[in-house]
């Protein structure tokens, strides 16, 4: 049983089909000769596995679950940013001959999240633990902290609780001094450095909390099963490679116990990584709904 049977590329299904029916798609070498990572490969494979796959979206087997709003908001960078949106890029690729592009990526995320964020490890794979370097050639609000302010004050006036997810643990310190939250706002986070027996207490308060509030919370920290339906806004602040990872940080509000619409906003600059990065989600969502199509069982009952 699982949710995402493709995450990052069609071998991730036949390691499913392999445990349980082995043999099924062959080899690995020639599956992968066989359904390379394309959208018809991926109706190819449908084929052959349509018989044992049954996928049921959580809509169809809760109907009482409230609206659920997507909005992307594309952002664009001021020219100063654009100009050292860049020169990041060439230093980095100048500085790293070989591994110039996965250590670009990842300074160019960072960039993106905030100027003054700084990853110890240039080759750090997910820089969760990057720090701050305050510095003159860029302010604390960016674009992207002004639209995400914008959205954090509208929802604080409505007294309605917001979820913000960001990958770099040090953003929510900076979310926190540019919103400046009035003292009746809760706020508070959870990250790959908070206890794990804390963080149920931290989300019965923001819960229990009779006005506003804000969690800032890393999306790979949350863990599966929390439930925070207090929150009614939801907002992704860094895009992720894996489109199952974001989606199940938006159930944790928008889930079971629900009663009210739920919106989700997805922050991105577009001509950076970030929209690199979106496409690519996109593109790895179309091969999982290619190989497991919804309407292909929407007439099997019982199963989920």
């Amino acid at each position: 049983m699982t949710g995402t049977p493709v995450e990052n590329s069609l071998l991730d299904l036949w390691s499913l089909v392999d445990f349980a029916v082995p043999g099924l798609l062959g080899t690995r070498d020639r599956f992968e000769a066989a359904y390379p990572d394309t959208v018809a490969a991926a109706k190819a494979l449908n084929a052959v596995t349509d018989p044992i796959i049954l996928r049921r979206r959580v809509a169809d087997v809760a109907g009482d679950l409230p609206e659920l709003i997507d909005t992307d908001l594309p952002i664009e960078l001021d020219d100063t940013l654009a100009a050292q949106y860049r020169r990041v890029r060439e230093e980095t690729m100048a500085r790293y001959p070989v591994a110039g592009a996965l250590v670009a990526t990842l300074q160019l995320q960072l960039f993106c999240a905030h100027p003054w964020l700084r990853a110890k490890d240039p080759y750090d794979e997910d820089g969760e633990n990057a720090e701050v370097e305050r510095g003159d050639l860029a302010p604390l609000v960016t674009p992207k902290i002004e639209r995400l302010v914008s959205i954090l004050r509208e929802a604080f006036e409505n007294d309605r609780k917001v979820i913000v997810f960001a990958l770099f643990n040090r953003l929510g310190d900076l979310f926190r001094e540019a919103c400046a939250p009035g003292s009746g706002v809760f706020w508070d986070a959870i990250n790959g450095s908070t206890p794990q027996s804390d963080r149920q207490a931290i989300i019965d308060r923001f819960s229990a909390h009779d006005g506003p509030g804000c969690l800032v919370l890393n999306p790979k920290a949350v863990g599966a099963g929390l439930n925070i339906t207090a929150a009614t806004v939801v907002i992704h602040y860094t895009p992720v490679w894996n489109p199952a990872l974001e989606d199940q940080a938006s159930a944790r509000a928008h889930r079971r116990g629900q009663t009210l619409p739920v919106t989700v906003y997805r922050l991105f600059y577009e001509d950076t990584v970030e929209r690199v990065m979106l496409d690519r989600s996109q593109w790895k969502q179309e091969l999982g709904n290619e190989i497991t199509p919804v309407s292909a069982r929407d007439g099997h009952k019982g199963c989920t």
